[in-house]
């Protein structure tokens, strides 16, 4: 019984040592931000707010140029996107590179859809950075990299009760893409 508890954990580390990374020293064509739950009242969770604040601050730190927020409407309504896209704007980031995805539900759903928004904004073969939890980097870099060839994910690192419970949901979660093949 230990030893897969030992395991789960040395995992779950690895999983937050491999999001810890920053974005390279490669100029980005777009950060994108991976969608995290809006809750009752419009109110971005803690999690959206951190990713998206990350993500604004790499923008005007100049890593890329235009900005993807990705989400649709979970359990609350208005979409994980659109409340990104309030957030960065209250922030200072302009409307205009701003983009918006609003019909995802699963990080496939986010890497897919993202990709048609980025040619739509005239990228062809973006390069991308993905923003979103520590946790989440690892599998979420690994499903981006199914549709973007050149895809970095970082994260951001939150309070412990939710990382941890965050990366036993990443355990499981990898898991499920693993055997669907989405890894």
């Amino acid at each position: 019984m230990l030893l897969p508890v030992l395991a789960a954990l040395f995992a779950a580390l690895g999983l937050e040592a491999y999001g810890r990374r920053g974005p390279g020293s490669r100029k980005w064509d777009a950060i994108i931000v991976a969608g995290a739950a809006v809750w009752p009242g419009g109110v971005a969770s803690p999690a959206l707010r951190r990713r998206v604040e990350y993500a604004a601050k790499l923008w005007f730190d100049g890593v890329a140029p235009l900005l993807v927020l990705t989400g649709g409407v979970g359990r609350h309504p208005p979409s994980e996107a659109r409340v990104s896209g309030e957030i960065l704007l209250d922030l200072g980031v302009p409307q205009d590179v701003i983009h918006l995805e609003e019909s995802s539900t699963t990080t496939d759903e986010n890497a897919a859809y993202a990709l048609l928004v980025c040619r739509a904004a005239g990228l062809t073969e973006p390069r991308v950075l993905v923003v979103t939890d520590a946790y989440h980097a690892f599998r979420c870099r690994r499903v981006f990299r199914r549709r973007f060839a050149n895809v970095r994910a970082i994260g951001v690192v939150g309070a412990l009760r939710w990382r941890i419970k965050g990366c036993v949901r990443e355990l499981g979660a990898i898991l499920i893409y693993w055997l669907q093949g989405l890894l």
